[in-house]
């Protein structure tokens, strides 16, 4: 690890120390009326922005389906998207309220990004709001975190960190050095939370007297997997270029990102065509320092995986004991 590495992972943790001290010393301010208390219905409100996830989208809300006491979706999607959703609301039974928001961009500019993020903020109905993504899927056990949840203490506004186990190429395999997404957090609500454009990524702002808790991480308590790189080999070469596209913010050079896309392809790998482009990044860069899952350490796979894990659609491929590829881009 480089000087700056450690610098940035420093200053990360001087950051994380700062908010622990002040969450857990202002936490309090509602009892004495400094802070207004809430007044929602206790229960847990999840939501999802998405973006053309119709291969987990289905899995997705089933999974939810004793945790979430609503689920409220901003989509923006050109796929069936929108269609599996609301076929998996009706046969499960779900209270999912489905927002429509159009794009002109494949995948969205920064800003439109974090607005669709504080859409769903606004539209849910619960004292929890659980930050969530399209392509994870639960274990059948977030249904007992969700009873130790809703058992916290009321007058005080929280922040969970809750850990996403990350499966990459396929579900048999992790990336060697990022194992977990820790982005996924629960909220008590409050009309201080707000998404914010930081060019890269939006980032949700916490009001200060917000008391943190990281007992899921610290506790290895993994009730969430997210299907990293488990989808088409398409989606994962845009989703290469998203970031650097958004934080580049030349709309007038590369007004879509598949503007852009087409500019990196030449310029980083001399290659034109969007499929070559596509079927190179998957075997040559994703698939590369890939590890077996980690059963060990993260346990059993979701249940509704079973079927998945039997006649898996993707399969990361082996030649002479060294990974070669994936079998969909393997093919001639």
């Amino acid at each position: 690890m480089n000087y700056q590495e450690l610098k940035e992972k420093s200053i990360l943790a001087a950051g994380a120390a700062t908010r622990v001290f002040l969450g857990n010393t202002l936490c309090y301010l509602p009892y004495i009326g400094l802070i207004p208390k809430h007044s929602r219905k206790n229960g847990i409100s999840v939501r999802i922005t998405t973006k053309n996830e119709e291969e987990w989208i289905g899995l997705n809300l089933q999974s939810l389906k004793d945790f979430a006491d609503e689920i409220v979706i901003v989509d923006a999607s050109t796929d069936r998207t929108p269609e599996i959703i609301e076929k998996t609301a009706s046969r499960y039974d779900l209270n999912v309220k489905l927002i429509h928001c159009e794009s002109d961009q494949i995948m969205g500019k920064t800003r439109e990004h974090a607005e669709h993020a504080n859409i769903t903020l606004k539209n849910s109905s619960f004292r929890w709001v659980l930050w969530w993504e399209g392509d994870y899927i639960a274990k059948s056990s977030i249904a007992n975190l969700k009873e130790e949840i809703l058992r916290l203490n009321s007058n005080i506004y929280h922040a969970i960190s809750l850990p996403a186990v990350n499966l990459e190429g396929d579900l048999f395999h992790q990336r060697r050095d990022v194992k977990l997404n820790i982005q996924s957090r629960l909220h008590t609500y409050s009309d201080g939370l707000l998404y914010k454009d930081k060019g890269r990524f939006e980032v949700l702002h916490i009001p200060f007297y917000y008391k943190p808790s990281y007992k899921y991480i610290l506790g290895r308590q993994y009730h969430i997997f997210h299907m990293a790189s488990v989808k088409n080999a398409r989606k994962l070469l845009f989703r290469a270029f998203w970031t650097d596209w958004r934080e580049l913010r030349d709309y007038d050079k590369f007004p879509k990102l598949e503007d852009y896309v087409m500019y990196r392809i030449k310029s980083d790998w001399d290659i034109e065509d969007i499929e070559e482009a596509a079927k190179y990044y998957v075997n040559r860069i994703r698939c590369k320092n890939l590890v077996p899952f980690d059963k060990e350490r993260f346990g059993e796979y979701p249940e509704l995986l079973k079927d998945e894990l039997k006649n898996p659609r993707y399969k990361v491929v082996y030649k002479n004991g060294k990974i070669v590829g994936r079998n969909d881009m393997l093919r001639s």
